[in-house]
């Protein structure tokens, strides 16, 4: 069963930055970054380019995949850090499902299907900026350290 949770296209619906707001809404990931909760540390678990879209349509369903820098080499630790902060994918992370703007500027993810079992069902919330054709997500983990995604208007 497909959770209806409400679109950003409908009357009075809440979407500053214009996310899937005229037609499809479609994004390049530039990076990813994972920032320590208490010394603010660095880490690119998908390497330095990492692959990857993301995809808004304006009725309120989304998508996104994100893949490993192919830079990065098949190295076994590399590997094993990629897949460990990955959700344990072997380095990619995807899901889909419905969104929706929330009053203060954040985006909802209700994930219906993704890689990672224990996602199914949740709602995955992100802090949006966003300008012309950048779009930044920024989530805080239980742990309190904060994830960094960089998204690009796909052009073509």
């Amino acid at each position: 069963m497909v959770p209806r949770a409400p679109g950003p296209a409908g009357p009075g619906a809440h979407n500053p930055g214009g996310i899937g707001g005229r037609g499809r809404d479609c994004r390049r990931l530039e990076s990813r970054a994972l920032l320590g909760r208490t010394d603010g540390k660095e880490s690119r678990p998908l390497g330095d380019r990492p692959g990857g879209m993301l995809f808004y349509s304006p009725d309120g369903w989304m998508s996104t995949l994100m893949t490993t820098d192919p830079a990065r080499g098949g190295g076994a630790s590399a590997q094993a850090e990629a897949a460990t902060e990955a959700g344990g994918s072997g380095g990619s992370v995807a899901y889909a499902g419905r969104w929706e703007r929330t009053a203060d500027g954040a985006v909802r993810h209700h994930v219906v299907a993704s890689h990672y079992g224990p996602w199914v069902g949740v709602t995955l919330e992100r802090a949006v900026r966003s300008g012309p054709d950048e779009l930044v997500l920024t989530a805080t983990t239980d742990e309190r350290a904060r994830q960094r995604l960089r998204w690009r208007r796909a052009r073509g």
